[in-house]
């Protein structure tokens, strides 16, 4: 039995069907390593966009750090400009105490003191009714009733829930709410948040008794501003956004003033005498 021979025409497709074959291998050869360098490309690309993430975040704790420390550096050139005026007016005072007081009398003395020291911010003087504006919001401190929330955002004109009665004893003052007379600011001492202290009665000496309510009058170079300083440390103080800032956060920068507006109101109801209260203290 006899095999036939292939012809020319045969071979010749054969021969076609090879090349296009092997043509397809080499366009998907090609269409591979273009992937696998987008890839790679993409790949590169993550780790540079990650890596500038990471020095982004690293810049910007640097900055506040940066701030921190300039800050403290500023208040602390301050308080050494002016640790003689202080001490001068100090002794001024001191000398116009002793001079009013008979030295025999311990009681007459602590009360002179007080009053002394009270003269030195007349605006904020015990029985003052006041409203705070903060610096940094431009608004004004208030408590709001509806969630017994504290924040920079009461309108000194509009909203009466951002005046206050000040309980003052020396330089110590406590804030209490002139819309609802049972409501006190209270910055806490364990976590330095700002909130509001109750009272069962407008005059409850409980009030007196809660150390977070007392806030330390301090003066700014830049008038009629005034920081208020809680303990442990800190002070009391507002975002520009009207929020409230930790007070352990809080130095004596822009946040942390107030300018004082006085409306001249005379002395509130039920409000009592605290100097002869607190004339052993």
């Amino acid at each position: 039995m006899s095999h036939a021979s292939e012809s020319p025409d045969d071979n010749t497709q054969v021969l076609n069907d090879l090349k296009l074959q092997a043509q397809k291998h080499a366009e998907a050869s090609v269409q591979a390593q273009a992937e696998l360098e987008q890839a790679q490309r993409a790949v590169e690309l993550a780790l540079h966009r990650q890596e500038a993430m990471e020095l982004e975040e690293a810049a910007r704790k640097a900055e506040e750090e940066l701030q921190i420390y300039e800050a403290e550096l500023y208040a602390k050139k301050k308080r050494m400009s002016f640790t003689t005026q202080l001490q001068k007016k100090i002794n001024s005072f001191r000398d116009t105490s002793n001079s009013i007081i008979s030295t025999s009398d311990s009681d007459s003395k602590h009360e002179q003191t007080v009053l002394s020291e009270a003269d030195q911010f007349p605006i904020l003087r015990h029985g003052a009714v006041v409203s705070l504006q903060s610096r940094a919001s431009g608004r004004h401190l208030r408590i709001n009733s509806d969630d017994m929330t504290v924040d920079g955002n009461g309108d000194d004109v509009n909203d009466y829930a951002c005046k206050f009665i000040i309980h003052r004893i020396g330089k110590t003052i406590k804030l209490q709410s002139r819309d609802n007379q049972i409501n006190w600011i209270a910055i806490s001492r364990q976590t330095g948040q700002v909130g509001v202290v109750q009272t069962q009665t407008p005059d409850d000496p409980t009030s007196s008794d809660n150390e977070d309510c007392n806030l330390l009058i301090q003066s700014v170079i830049l008038k009629p501003y005034f920081c208020f300083k809680s303990e442990p440390r800190g002070h009391l103080g507002v975002l520009p956004n009207g929020m409230m800032k930790n007070a352990f956060k809080t130095l004596k920068g822009k946040h942390a003033r107030f300018h004082v507006k006085n409306w001249n109101v005379e002395q509130a109801e039920g409000i009592k005498e605290e100097e002869e209260e607190h004339a052993d203290m």
